[in-house]
């Protein structure tokens, strides 16, 4: 027979450990209170419990019943003595067993209780294993059930399968549903009637864009009589590596002279970024304050050139006094073109935000950024539309003069329709 000794905080850690050491044929021989000493001084409570196996006990584990659980015993008053007992033996009112087989029965129940614990424990872990990647995907199909619905409730009782087709190709370009709303509506989609072909009523909202669009999607470069250009947008776009671009072409066409002018005062390193990029393509700079005086004797000194590319500090346009000093910057030199610079890589609701803060900036043009850094971009479509403006530039990396080109009908086309537009 094995005899071991546990130290324990409570009778279920007993149990626990008992189980684990002694395996479940063991049986409880003892358990008393007990302090043990710690730190010289003081002491700690704890209940002292002798556990024993072997062969030759005659010790009968239960079998366990599920169903037997929640029912009444068939002798009450037993299974109360023994609920009294597995009490004081909780409490460590008990000391050494006179009996063996009352302790034995005891431990039967206690062992028995920690055996079923551990087998409901152990069946639950399993379940919850396998339950974890079901309501993962549950989560996600949830998700995406409630965009799903966001979207196709839009236009209750007056959309069909193939209004609710089109839709979801718009949406999925990046443009915002209000937008999409706006535009089907507008281009009488909605009103035709069910014809069960998804092309051709595709292709009578195409026609309709291309009517719509063809102001505003024919490229609009910097024109050939504009002398101060000037590139405002905010922090991050790339509007100083746009401009060295821009002036790289211009400089390599050799058709105009050119001379940069930077406002940027206020980001570190700013201004030796775009110094580094006049002598490596061997033009001018001027560097300008936000005032009158600086800026007319930037633009004054630069008097021999034909084009000026004027650098604006990038700023927080959520704040309306960032917006209102570069207003009033922009008031001061004779420009010629306003650029609002744009990345694509950010969301659709803070580019819809910032166009309405340069709601107060008259400015002429867009120019959009990063394109190589997202595969959806029908928000540019949606801000041409909603500002009524052309788009001068893409640009697709940071080489430079490689990665820019003026924008083309078939970009503005691509941007709503996706990649194999018809």
């Amino acid at each position: 027979m094995m005899v071991k000794r546990y130290v324990v905080r409570d009778m279920p850690e007993a149990l626990l450990r008992i189980r684990s050491d002694l395996g479940k044929d063991a049986v409880i021989l003892s358990s008393k209170r007990i302090h043990v000493r710690k730190w010289l001084i003081w002491r700690s409570k704890r209940i002292e419990v002798m556990a024993a196996v072997a062969g030759d006990l005659p010790v009968k584990i239960p079998a366990y019943h599920p169903s037997a659980y929640g029912q009444v015993a068939a002798k009450p008053e037993n299974v109360s003595e023994k609920a009294e007992e597995q009490k004081r033996i909780l409490r460590g009112e008990t000391s050494n067993m006179s009996s063996t087989m009352s302790m034995q029965s005891i431990g039967d129940v206690q062992i028995h209780s920690a055996n079923s614990t551990i087998g409901i424990t152990s069946a639950q872990e399993d379940t919850r294993q396998v339950l974890l990647p079901i309501l993962d995907e549950m989560k996600k199909l949830t998700y995406r059930l409630q965009q799903l619905s966001s979207q196709n409730t839009v236009f209750v009782g007056g959309m069909n399968q193939e209004h609710f087709q089109l839709q979801q190709l718009l949406v999925q370009q990046g443009i915002s549903v209000d937008t999409v709303r706006e535009w089907m509506q507008e281009s009488g989609v909605l009103s035709m009637p069910k014809v069960g072909d998804y092309q051709l009523l595709l292709q009578s909202f195409r026609n309709w864009f291309i009517q719509q669009f063809q102001t505003f999607a024919v490229p609009s470069p910097i024109q050939s009589t504009s002398r101060i250009v000037a590139f405002v947008g905010p922090t991050g776009v790339g509007k100083t590596t746009t401009i060295a671009k821009l002036a790289a072409l211009h400089v390599l066409s050799g058709e105009r002279k050119v001379g940069l002018i930077t406002c940027d005062t206020y980001r570190i390193a700013a201004i030796e970024q775009l110094r580094t990029y006049a002598q490596i393509l061997g033009i001018p700079l001027e560097v300008a304050e936000s005032d009158a005086v600086s800026l007319n004797k930037a633009v004054d000194s630069l008097s021999h050139c034909d084009l000026l590319l004027m650098d604006t500090a990038g700023r927080n346009y959520f704040n309306q006094r960032s917006t209102q000093d570069v207003q009033t910057l922009l008031s001061i030199a004779p420009i010629d073109e306003i650029v609002l610079v744009l990345s694509l890589t950010s969301k659709a609701e803070d580019l819809n935000r910032l166009l309405e803060a340069f709601s107060t900036i008259p400015f002429h043009k867009f120019l959009f950024t990063k394109l190589d850094e997202t595969s959806s971009y029908g928000v540019a479509a949606e801000l041409i539309w909603k500002a009524k403006k052309p788009l001068s530039y893409i640009t697709t990396g940071q080489n430079v003069p490689d990665d820019i080109s003026p924008s083309t009908k078939d970009f503005v086309l691509k941007s709503v329709f996706g990649e194999g537009h018809p």
